[in-house]
């Protein structure tokens, strides 16, 4: 994922899962939002969950930027990418932040794939005690 001895993007609620430099549509200094090709602002799908014990592990290499929800999001060319963020201050509670060309382009993908999205949401269920869409944002 990152090169090693790179910086980590830090806040004082979350710790990202790699480098800083993993992440393109971020800049360290100034927070600039993730833009779409057009330069336009991506819409972003951000998701709370809180892992059960022992589940760590296995729950970031399926939610990560390469788990299996993104290669399930690749079938589509205007997913932008997952963020997988853990939170420093709560114990097994990670964020994921899901980047679309478009709101339409997420749900019509969603739309199209439903019945793999559901198999795969109810695989994953037994990692964690609570899931939560905080927001969807653009």
């Amino acid at each position: 994922m990152g090169k090693p001895n790179t910086p980590w993007l830090v806040s004082n609620r979350i710790a990202t899962l790699g480098a800083a430099s993993d992440f393109q549509g971020v800049s360290e200094r100034n927070c600039q939002q993730p833009r779409a090709g057009d330069e336009t602002t991506l819409f972003v799908a951000l998701w709370e969950f809180e892992v059960k014990p022992g589940c760590e592990e296995k729950f970031e290499k399926v939610y990560g930027a390469d788990g299996s929800w993104a290669k399930l999001f690749l079938r589509d060319p205007q997913y932008r990418g997952t963020r997988l963020v853990k939170d420093v201050g709560r114990e097994r509670v990670y964020l994921t932040l899901d980047f679309w060309e478009t709101r339409d382009a997420y749900e019509k993908f969603k739309k199209e794939n439903a019945g793999e999205y559901e198999r795969l949401d109810r695989e994953c269920e037994e990692m964690t005690a609570r899931e939560k869409l905080v927001g969807e944002f653009q």
